[in-house]
């Protein structure tokens, strides 16, 4: 008799064919895109939008869904089954699972994201139990911050901006304090950028 995996054991336990592919969500590229090998974004715990909770993140490799579900079978149970446990959260289908490394969040593992229901990336708890959290790809918490800054503390808001500075300088070392300023005010207002300058000039 076969010997049968205590992962193949789960997925008959756990995992429905039919309840992962009956249902289709759309996913738009354009209002969320792939984010880019090599490049640093907000990473969110929890999804929470809270300085306590916010971590940057450095994606690593981008893996086509079809590879994954054919040679990676335990991040495909366990994406499934968040998939299943979460399924106001997850999209019941994803294009590309993205590793990232986030430092002083998680030093020793890998962090996948999947995408979810509104086509944004949010992280399966892979392999430990706390490693959830938002891929702020499109900048559009950051935005949010910067649009409603009555909504969060005065000081927090400015380590925002301050966060959105060192993610540009990280993506592109070679930009001038000049450049990092334009492209910084394509994501935060310029009235909140001025109104929130750098905590103590730290």
């Amino acid at each position: 008799m076969r010997k049968i995996s205590i992962m193949e054991k789960y997925r008959r336990k756990n995992i429905s064919h039919t309840h992962l592919s009956s249902r289709k969500e759309a996913i738009n590229p354009t209002v969320f895109p792939i984010p880019k090998i090599g490049k640093t974004y907000h990473f969110y715990d929890d999804g929470k939008t809270s300085e306590s909770r916010h971590y940057f993140a450095k994606v690593e490799r981008i893996v086509p869904i079809k590879y994954v579900r054919r040679r990676m079978k335990d991040l495909t149970w366990a994406w499934r089954s968040e998939a299943i446990r979460a399924s106001h959260l997850f999209a019941t289908i994803s294009d590309y699972a993205i590793a990232a490394t986030i430092k002083g969040y998680e030093d020793h593992c890998i962090v996948w994201f999947f995408r979810t229901k509104d086509g944004g990336w949010f992280s399966i708890d892979y392999p430990h139990f706390w490693m959830s959290g938002r891929l702020d790809v499109a900048c559009e918490i950051v935005h949010y911050i910067g649009e409603h800054p009555d909504e969060y503390n005065a000081e927090y808001v400015s380590r925002v901006i301050d966060g959105e500075r060192q993610r540009i300088h990280a993506n592109r070392p070679d930009a001038s304090e000049e450049e990092v300023e334009r492209l910084l005010r394509l994501i935060v207002p310029d009235d909140v950028v001025v109104k929130y300058p750098l905590v103590d000039g730290k």
